[in-house]
């Protein structure tokens, strides 16, 4: 990886746009503003805020410890010694798609999820597999194999640890995950596998470059070298959290491909804008995930952001119970549907993810949702909660930013409307729980 992965992902992106057709957007929302250009060494910081800050809000809310005093907890970047549960867990579902975050100056802390202890794959040729021999191998993308300008260090090198490359033999485990890949992801993040077990897909053919130019396609399960990630990790269980809100990310594009009975390749995944149109699946499809749901079709998109972050929230809270914590929000429908309204807020409220005025307000609004869920944390679950909201004018979230929907839709109209807020109860002490 480069000293700053932001510059490398920002030029994917557009790269990506310029070669595949409109958008800029990988899985929830990899966005500009997720650094708000106070550091000016930030401000193209493009990464995830459902996966990096809603994650930690989210783990905040289901009463594991976090850093209140942080709005931004990548800008400037955390140590791990500084960060706590919350935050660890953010930044480790991150890295799922990054691999690495290193501090803007190249020389503060450095997260990564890749194995650089003991990393020793081999890729299998096409004859081992029952293919035919010499021919080229489509996928994995591998670093030195794709057209340029499309930059190395996002896609897969056999000789680097990066497992969870989105490029790589296992992105389908952990970034198209079926009902299966979960299941094995989970027992290995609960500590129940001793390894990581992944479903790997190959594919050869006449090109060398994306998937669906294969004309042999082969499945296996293999146990991965995870090196640090070890059964019941933090690092483990984030990579799970990362693979349920993917599920819910591309759950569309895995119904479009099974209604469309499509073999090319058999596992879904992206596919260029301009080779066919399935629902869900061209990589500009998440551009989607944020904004109005001014159409059916958006309304899919933004009820698979919301339903993915309360599926996230829920395997949070199962986590905080193993791990003798409280919750302080014990459901997403308790209080009226209190969260799950806050989510559809977070997904709603904001310009979509090529804005990165929009992408500045999520960040301050997850924030604001961690002291929420603070400050309600001991009142009674009946109890209706006012809306969190962030101050358009506190140089963190602009009013420009916001849209037109702050209730919702007529195709995605907010849970709890008729819930009438209540006084807010006294905020609750670290002390009381």
């Amino acid at each position: 990886m480069k000293a700053r992965f932001t510059l490398s992902v920002v030029a994917l992106i557009v790269c990506a746009g310029f070669l595949l057709g409109e958008g800029k957007a990988f899985g929830y929302a990899g966005e500009p503003g997720a650094g708000d250009g106070s550091d000016p060494n930030y401000q193209n910081l493009t990464l995830s805020t459902h996966h990096t800050h809603l994650t930690r809000a989210l783990a905040y809310c289901a009463g594991l410890p976090g850093r209140l005093d942080v709005r931004n907890p990548v800008n400037p970047l955390l140590s791990q010694a500084d960060a706590q549960l919350a935050e660890t867990l953010g930044l480790y579902d991150e890295l799922t798609d990054q691999g690495t975050i290193v501090g803007a100056d190249g020389t503060g802390p450095v997260w990564t999820n890749i194995n650089t202890t003991d990393w020793t794959y081999q890729l299998p040729s096409p004859e081992s597999l029952g293919c035919t021999a010499g021919a080229n191998m489509v996928y994995p993308v591998l670093v030195g194999t794709q057209p340029e300008p499309l930059p190395d260090d996002q896609f897969f090198d056999p000789t680097k640890g990066w497992f969870t490359n989105r490029f790589g033999p296992w992105a389908p485990q952990f970034h198209f995950p079926t009902e299966d890949d979960l299941a094995r992801t989970a027992s290995f993040a609960k500590g129940n596998a001793e390894k990581l077990n992944a479903r790997s897909e190959y594919a050869w053919g006449a090109t060398n470059f994306w998937a669906e130019d294969g004309t042999c396609y082969k499945t296996r399960q293999e146990d991965l070298a995870t090196g640090s990630m070890t059964k019941g990790s933090v690092a483990a269980f984030a990579t799970y959290l990362h693979s349920i809100g993917d599920s819910h990310s591309h759950g569309i594009c895995r119904e479009s491909w099974a209604q469309a009975g499509r073999q090319a390749p058999p596992w879904y995944f992206h596919v260029p804008v301009n080779l066919e149109r399935l629902v869900g699946c061209p990589f500009n499809a998440h551009t989607l995930e944020f904004g109005c749901a001014d159409t059916t079709e958006r309304a899919r998109f933004i009820a698979g952001t919301v339903d993915g972050a309360v599926a996230v929230f829920n395997a949070l809270i199962e986590y905080s119970g193993t791990h003798n914590y409280t919750p302080r929000i014990r459901s997403a429908d308790e209080h009226g549907q209190w969260l799950r309204r806050q989510i559809q807020r977070y997904a709603m409220m904001f310009e979509t993810n090529v804005s990165s005025a929009g992408g500045a307000c999520r960040v301050s609004y997850t924030w604001a949702l961690m002291k929420a869920c603070e400050q309600y944390a001991a009142a009674d679950p009946g109890s209706c909660l006012p809306d969190v909201d962030v101050d358009a004018d506190d140089g963190t979230c602009s009013s420009s930013a916001r849209t037109n929907c702050p209730n919702g839709t007529q195709y995605y109209p907010l849970a709890g409307a008729n819930c009438t807020p209540t006084a807010p109860p006294a905020q609750a002490t670290a002390a009381s729980r």
